[in-house]
């Protein structure tokens, strides 16, 4: 199987499905170790999780005797860790820790219990053996396994909680170094069975902690003008009979207005009322209305006034 760039396996070239047999011709290999290819297996839709079956490998050749292997396969959930590097530059001088800005993110809907990954330094980097939930084999500086317990929130992204690596002693201070990871749920990782036999630190834990949120900016409304404005209901007959207000015998029939004016005010645009003079209509405004909307225009300036001075006397710092 190939894996695509959408991370969903495709059958390679040299292989053909024929249901649940899939056979693959892979020619001539000098060194099977490297040369047998990845196995992908799919659960039939609706499988429950936690069920078990077993699956038949053989490898056959010429001038071999036919291997056999049958692994269980157990159905389990499927999740998404994403690995990314941030843009922060990572420097240090031979016999420095150092803490690149590894992030691991549980990119799915559903939470991941434990996690894992494998860390490779090259060139003038290479991996600390100090922390108890990390391994790696005799002799080998260059490779570390770290196993996290815990879980991670879908959605959340996680950093290290200390240096994993350090540049070497005999570091060239005129070349980088470089690094590789590579994230594992907790499962993939113990069933791989890898962790177990490695050569463990013996002072402190490597942890995946949760990244810090940016803090909220704060916010403020400077702009006063438009934060105040009316509209109009017209009260129509009420269902059975009932007369309007503007047909109701104890109303008052209103003056009829001798000329109609379109007027404009600063700030407020063009509009269209009855009535006469160069303000804004008044006609169908009764008088508690009015003095409603200068309570609310003196809240509205004694509030921009508090928020003002508020804002005048905050530290910056």
């Amino acid at each position: 199987m190939n894996f695509g760039t959408d991370g969903e396996p495709h059958p390679a070239p040299y292989c053909t499905p024929d249901g649940t047999i899939l056979t693959c011709d892979l020619g001539t290999r000098s060194n099977w170790a490297l040369g047998l290819p990845n196995m992908v297996v799919e659960a039939k839709p609706g499988a429950e999780i936690g069920r078990s079956g077993k699956l038949t490998m053989t490898v056959t050749g010429d001038g071999i005797e036919p291997l056999v292997a049958t692994p269980t396969v157990t159905v389990a959930e499927d999740v998404d860790l994403a690995v990314s590097v941030g843009d922060t530059k990572t420097g240090g001088h031979p016999g420095d820790a150092v803490a690149p800005p590894i992030m691991v993110t549980n990119t799915g809907t559903k939470p991941v219990s434990g996690a894992a990954f494998r860390l490779v330094g090259y060139g003038g980097l290479k991996s600390r053996d100090t922390f108890t939930n990390c391994g790696h084999e005799r002799d080998d500086d260059q490779e570390l396994f770290c196993r996290f317990d815990g879980e991670l929130a879908p959605g959340a992204t996680y950093v290290l909680s200390a240096a994993p690596l350090a540049v070497r002693d005999d570091a060239d201070p005129s070349k980088d170094g470089s690094f590789s990871v590579m994230p594992f749920t907790g499962d993939d990782f113990d069933e791989a069975g890898t962790f177990p036999p490695l050569i463990k630190g013996t002072s402190d834990e490597l942890k995946l902690v949760p990244r810090a949120a940016a803090r909220r900016a704060l916010t403020t409304d400077s702009n006063r003008a438009n934060n105040l404005a009316f509209g109009r209901v017209d009260i129509l007959g009420a269902p059975g009979g009932n007369p309007s207000p503007s047909t109701s015998a104890s109303s008052t029939p209103a003056a009829t207005p001798s000329a109609s004016a379109t007027t404009t005010a600063p700030g407020t645009g063009t509009g269209t009322g009855t009535g006469t003079g160069s303000g804004l209509p008044i006609t169908g405004l009764p008088i508690g209305a009015i003095a409603a909307v200068g309570a609310a225009m003196l809240l509205l300036g004694g509030l921009s006034l508090a928020l003002t001075r508020r804002r005048d006397g905050r530290s910056t710092t």
